[in-house]
C-alpha cells in the first residue's frame, strides 16, 4: 500500500491476534517542537490494526476504520515507533482492537483503541 510504503512501515512479526510493525523516525516526521508528530503515531497505530484486521478477515472482505481513540503518553524524538496490534473482538460487522505503540527503547508512547467496519465483499 502506497501510504505505508511512504511512511516506511515494515511488518516485523505476525501474531495469532494481530501484528507488530515498525516505522523508523525521520526528521520529516517531527513537529515544530522537534518530536514525532502525533499524526504519524496515529497513522502507525491505524496501520497496525488495519493490517491485522485485513489479514484476519481475508483479502476478499473489505474493512475500514470507523473510529480510533488514541492516548499519547510520551514524546519520541529519535529511533523508531513499534506498534503491536491486538484484535479484542471480531464480529460480523464490527471489529475492535487495541494497539500499543512503543519507542525503540520499549517505552510505551501511545495506546489506541480502534473500531473497524467489516464491509460486504464486492460482487
Amino acid at each position: 500500500m502506497g501510504f505505508i510504503e511512504t511512511l516506511g512501515i515494515d511488518i516485523i512479526e505476525n501474531h495469532a491476534d494481530g501484528v507488530s510493525i515498525e516505522c523508523l523516525v525521520r526528521k520529516e516526521f517531527f513537529n515544530f517542537r522537534g518530536v514525532v508528530h502525533g499524526g504519524l503515531t496515529a497513522s502507525v497505530a491505524d496501520s497496525a490494526m488495519g493490517i491485522a484486521v485485513s489479514r484476519h478477515y481475508g483479502p476478499d472482505t473489505p474493512v475500514t476504520t470507523v473510529e480510533m481513540k488514541i492516548n499519547y503518553l510520551r514524546p519520541v524524538a529519535a529511533g523508531k515507533l513499534v506498534a503491536r496490534s491486538r484484535i479484542v473482538r471480531d464480529g460480523k460487522r464490527i471489529c475492535v482492537g487495541q494497539v500499543d505503540v512503543r519507542d525503540g527503547d520499549d517505552n510505551l508512547v501511545a495506546i489506541a483503541l480502534t473500531t473497524f467496519a467489516v464491509l460486504k465483499p464486492a460482487s
